[in-house]
């Protein structure tokens, strides 16, 4: 099911029409430029909500800017703080007009884009994810904003169901640590998570340090925290 609406007829169609289909090693960049050219947009970015300073690659899930890698953009080049504060409030759709600054070097493989019109939807679902989908071009263009949503969703849903099993696999956590997480979240103690799954409490304490160490958290409620995030742990599970 979508994460952010109930799926329905419509949105399955979406799914076929634009080619969506789960893979954890495909690369999204030909159907995210497919989706702008719907709009007659020519760029596209999905990207993180993040502070404006952070890289632009940084924060990106996929994008079909060329050459993003060896740019020195930052989110802060696309959108002011603004459209930040906007977005992370929760607005349905934000557009936005932006010079790019002179600030680069000549050679940034992005200044010739000359971007100065963007629109950013943000998406934000019970996993704590918050991202957006920004298209922007170098003229405006008047855009159907609910529709631009509504066929948004099922792309962004395959890439953030990608980007969590890349993590997923990254991370590694063994199915005891899982638990171990799983029942720490809903706020069980060492002990009590240890009489459920027939475990002693020293053991759940290794398992949830080795855990804690995998995810390169803090302590334990930041690792909570960070495998809720990635969807590691499912909160309505407990």
């Amino acid at each position: 099911m979508n994460q952010f609406t109930p799926k329905s007829a419509f949105q399955a169609a979406t799914l076929l029409q634009f080619g969506v289909r789960p893979h954890r090693d495909r690369s999204f960049s030909a159907e995210l430029r497919q989706f702008a050219a719907q709009f007659q947009m020519h760029h596209a970015i999905i990207h993180r909500l993040a502070p404006l300073e952070v890289r632009l690659i940084d924060t990106t899930y996929c994008s079909t800017l060329r050459n993003l890698e060896q740019s020195a953009w930052t989110l802060g080049d696309l959108m002011n703080q603004h459209t930040m504060d906007a977005l992370l409030a929760g607005h349905s759709a934000v557009t936005w007009f932006q010079n790019m600054p002179n600030n680069h070097t000549k050679d940034d493989p992005l200044d010739r884009l000359n971007i100065q019109f963007g629109v950013s939807i943000p998406f934000h679902n019970a996993l704590g994810n918050h991202v957006a989908l920004t298209l922007c071009d170098s003229a405006f263009s008047s855009l159907d904003l609910e529709q631009l949503t509504q066929l948004a969703m099922p792309l962004i849903d395959e890439v953030l169901k990608t980007e969590r099993a890349s993590n997923f696999a990254a991370t590694a956590l063994t199915t005891r640590e899982t638990d171990c997480l799983q029942w720490a979240a809903a706020g069980k103690t060492s002990l009590e998570t240890g009489i459920i799954l027939g475990l002693s409490p020293h053991t759940v304490n290794q398992y949830l340090s080795e855990a804690t160490l995998k995810l390169k958290a803090v302590n334990r409620t930041h690792a909570v925290t960070k495998a809720v995030r990635l969807g590691l742990i499912n909160l309505s599970a407990v």
